[in-house]
């Protein structure tokens, strides 16, 4: 489906930072980023192509992001998100755009596309203490948590 036309410029800016936003709003709170956590999140984004392919909401949020990135074009209600109530507001947005505008299959495989991007960023940090939904991977009490609010507020799972 071509999305390019779906969506606002400011939705098309929402839904491509958003998983920029969701990587680094897990990996900041604990209070900082750890370099593992930096490393996973770079993994994550670049490994997403292949895995992703076939939706082309994700695709057209990755090839956004990068334009957008360039130009510095970041949308202002993401620019300078600090607390966990400001990414809870901003996933409730994106989370909104994508039930109005997306087909459910696509728009479902988006937002668990954040929430596993969230999950991979949370278990490479290396205080690893609770299973999250069965993976083998462990995050933090606090991490699975934040994961299971934007999830209840995107409508996700």
């Amino acid at each position: 489906m071509d999305y390019e036309n779906t969506f606002t410029p400011n939705e098309l800016k929402l839904v491509a930072f958003a998983p920029a936003v969701a990587a680094n709003g897990i990996a900041m709170i604990d209070g900082m980023i750890s370099e593992d956590e930096t490393l996973t999140i770079s993994a994550n984004l670049l490994n997403t192509t292949e895995k992703y392919k076939h939706n082309d909401l994700i695709m057209l949020a990755i090839r956004s992001f990068s334009n957008l990135m360039q130009d510095g074009d970041m949308p202002g209600e993401m620019r300078y998100i600090r607390t966990p109530e400001e990414y809870m507001r901003c996933f409730r947005k994106v989370g909104k755009i994508i039930d109005k505008k997306v087909p459910d299959e696509q728009g479902s495989e988006y937002k668990q596309f954040l929430l596993d991007l969230m999950h991979n960023v949370a278990a490479a940090s290396s205080n690893k203490r609770h299973s999250f939904f069965g993976n083998s991977n462990n995050v933090s009490a606090e991490e699975k948590d934040f994961i299971d609010h934007i999830a209840q507020i995107m409508n996700a799972r």
